[in-house]
């Protein structure tokens, strides 16, 4: 403020005066040469960074804990470096964010990959084609526009877990907990859901009655009156008008199924 101040004339004699002074000294040249530097060196920088990642994925290979690879995965992801084929098996990897990660044939088989307080884990957009999350702990993850063709889901839990305008075709859901999980707009096509929990109840302290937890799929496409009916609990769950008339159930959803749609 105080340099603003002054009339034009001598801010323009003191901004020549300090850039002659500067060059005189140098210190512009070497700043120059300093960025030169930095931004030529950077692609040599990230590799040595992915490397490292890299060696932290390995080195904590088989353990329960994180060991840090969560910071290196999402590291590697936001390189967009493929991470197609990657064994992240029994691991613990609450809370990662791996949107439009490449993860084509992973393992996160018995993997945790729940949350922590509100922060939850994201595959958004990924493509998990062929990936195995057999038994793995996947309470409210984010699978929203995810490619999960041929996917692995046997036994896993799936609470609240958002599979909006997901592929799901061939997928494997056999046995999973679904109560609450979200199938909007997701591609059903051939999808497998023997002996999945579709709804669930949960008691209701402030009016002392039970309540009953369903999966939605309103919305859903190329889901047949057979994958339902080859689940668990499928009663009380949220179908489209022309589904539930198929189901032999009463053609407008349950007063829940309203709040699922918001």
């Amino acid at each position: 403020n105080w340099f603003l101040n002054f009339p034009t004339k001598i801010k323009l004699g003191l901004l020549k005066t300090i850039l002659s002074t500067a060059l005189e000294k140098g210190v512009l040249i070497s700043l120059a040469i300093t960025l030169f530097k930095y931004f030529q060196e950077a692609p040599k920088r990230q590799q040595q960074d992915q490397y490292q990642a890299w060696a932290i994925i390995n080195s904590a290979s088989g353990q329960k804990a994180s060991g840090g690879r969560i910071e290196a995965l999402q590291e590697l992801n936001q390189d967009r470096v493929s991470l197609n084929d990657i064994v992240l098996d029994h691991a613990n990897l609450r809370t990662i964010n791996l949107k439009k990660a490449q993860l084509s044939h992973a393992s996160f088989k018995d993997t945790d990959l729940g949350c922590i307080f509100s922060k939850c884990s994201v595959f958004k957009d990924a493509n998990l084609y062929d990936t195995n999350f057999q038994d793995a702990y996947l309470y409210h993850i984010n699978f929203e526009l995810a490619h999960l063709s041929k996917a692995n889901l046997q036994n896993a839990w799936l609470k609240k877990a958002n599979f909006k305008n997901a592929r799901l075709d061939n997928a494997d859901i056999k046995g999973a907990k679904l109560p609450d999980a979200n199938f909007q707009g997701a591609d059903l096509e051939n999808t497998k859901f023997e002996d999945a929990i579709i709804c669930d109840s949960t008691f209701d302290e402030s009016d002392n009655t039970a309540k009953s937890i369903c999966a939605n799929f309103i919305g859903a496409k190329n889901l047949t009156v057979e994958q339902v009916k080859s689940a668990k609990n499928w009663e009380k769950a949220c179908y489209d008008r022309e589904l539930r008339i198929k189901l032999n159930l009463p053609p407008e959803n349950p007063d829940y199924c309203r709040d699922k749609l918001k």
